[in-house]
């Protein structure tokens, strides 16, 4: 029984240009009709084939299925497959461990999706203390249009208020609830504190 590469294609469901490929590295070479030179397989050829698509699918590359087959050597079969069998079972681990972080991940992700802003500020304990502070707007006070002279001495200035303790303005509604405005911040009232007030009066004046 003779069959062509077009006939082996659809017996195997591959394409002719994989079977054209295997004859060019020498893995599956098919019989030549010297005659007309037309390419044909034979009955040991298929079994072959089979043998490479199954070794193949297992994920084993074609350079040691070439190897495998010159050798002819069962053992080396087997060494082969025990080969990817390892492989695998490192795959299956790392896809493992894989999953366990994504479903981490999912899990974080679900508890800030459904996070809610519901403290109950009733029970907590409150302290009196007296202090100083200047409310000052961040985001105006950035805004500001200070030319050259001055533009060094409320750089440092900002520099010295980001070592300060400083304080946002929170609104508590219903005891659960959270408002704030984050431009506004209160700084306790200091040198360094009085230096970028007066700096900052002074550019409002200007303006």
């Amino acid at each position: 029984m003779k069959l062509s590469i077009g006939q082996v294609s659809k017996i195997f469901n591959i394409s002719t240009d994989t079977l054209r490929y295997y004859d060019k590295i020498g893995i599956l070479t098919p019989e030549i009709n010297k005659e007309n030179g037309y390419r044909y397989y034979l009955l040991h050829h298929l079994e072959k084939l089979q043998l490479i698509l199954g070794i193949k699918y297992l994920g084993i590359s074609l350079s040691d299925i070439k190897n495998t087959i010159k050798n002819e050597d069962i053992l080396e079969y087997k060494n082969l497959i025990i080969k990817q069998k390892e492989i695998i079972y490192k795959k299956i681990k790392e896809l493992n461990e894989l999953e366990k972080s994504l479903s981490n991940s999912n899990i974080i992700l679900d508890k800030i999706i459904n996070f809610r802003n519901e403290y109950d500020f009733s029970k907590l304990s409150v302290v009196t203390k007296n202090y100083n502070f200047y409310a000052i707007n961040i985001k105006n006070l950035l805004a500001l249009d200070f030319n050259k002279n001055n533009s060094y001495t409320l750089e440092r200035d900002l520099v010295n208020v980001s070592q300060e303790l400083y304080f946002y303005i929170y609104n508590i509604k219903e005891n659960k609830y959270i408002d704030d405005d984050e431009n506004i911040v209160l700084l306790e009232e200091n040198h360094a504190i009085n230096s970028l007030i007066n700096e900052y009066k002074h550019l409002n004046k200007t303006e």
